[in-house]
């Protein structure tokens, strides 16, 4: 007898049998995040532009003059062009990895966990920060050279200013190394650091199933040396 909803109800069974669920529902929440980031980018592109902190507040000021408003308008040309550019390729990567582990084989909720989900959500991290910290330091050195600010609202994502640089020369070398050469070298550290973590997050993982496929061998062993002898057998064999 075929009840109401019977067939959606063993087709959701057998998903959840065969994980399929659990592997659609990871790779929706990495695309959804995705697309959460390119859509949050956008709002703070927007909305870096205006209000007390915002980035033509801090422009127009009567300390700032003629020169370095010109300049300052420059940069927040380049900078807004630079942060959608960064916004979405940032989108992209995360997107592409979303898509590569909905590729991979799915052979059990924890491992598909400890060895697909977890060394993805690594490199993605890594990666999206290096973009970062590269779009960081190249707006640095932009600002730099131009001995003004440059436009980069998503510094607020670490509760930073709306721009990057520094007006005028006056600091130029210390800045210089302040912000491009840190962005920059630190975009290579930590997209090198990245792939170290996940060469050292994979030995980990073959260590534990060494270790997890040696411990039975290693505690039947102790159990049997360990278990209670009757009294009538020690007897026995204290008269050996």
């Amino acid at each position: 007898m075929n009840l109401p909803l019977q067939d959606h109800v063993q087709s959701l069974l057998n998903k959840i049998d065969d994980g399929k669920i659990f592997e659609t529902i990871i790779v929706s929440l990495l695309k959804l995040l995705s697309f959460l980031f390119l859509l949050g980018g956008v709002l703070f592109t927007v909305l870096g532009m205006f209000g007390d902190s915002g980035f033509f507040m801090s422009l127009f000021t009567p300390d700032f003059n003629v020169i370095w408003k010109i300049t300052g308008v420059l940069g927040f040309l380049i900078g807004f062009a630079a942060t959608l550019a960064v916004t979405y390729f940032s989108f992209m990567v995360i997107w592409k990895r979303a898509v590569q582990l909905g590729e991979k084989e799915y052979t059990g909720l924890l491992e598909y966990l400890y060895m697909k989900v977890a060394p993805t959500l690594i490199v993605t991290v890594g990666e999206v920060a290096s973009i970062m910290l590269l779009a960081y330091g190249l707006l640095s050195l932009i600002g730099e050279l131009i001995g003004s600010v440059v436009y980069f609202p998503l510094m607020q994502i670490v509760e930073g200013p709306v721009m990057v640089g520094s007006i005028g020369y006056d600091y130029f070398v210390e800045m210089l190394v302040a912000g491009p050469v840190m962005g920059i070298v630190g975009a290579v550290l930590v997209l090198v650091g990245t792939y170290i973590a996940l060469e050292v997050y994979a030995f980990a993982c073959r260590l534990v199933r060494v270790w997890i496929k040696w411990l039975p061998k290693f505690a039947i062993p102790i159990a049997i040396r360990r278990r209670e002898i009757p009294g009538d057998q020690k007897f026995m064999e204290d008269q050996k």
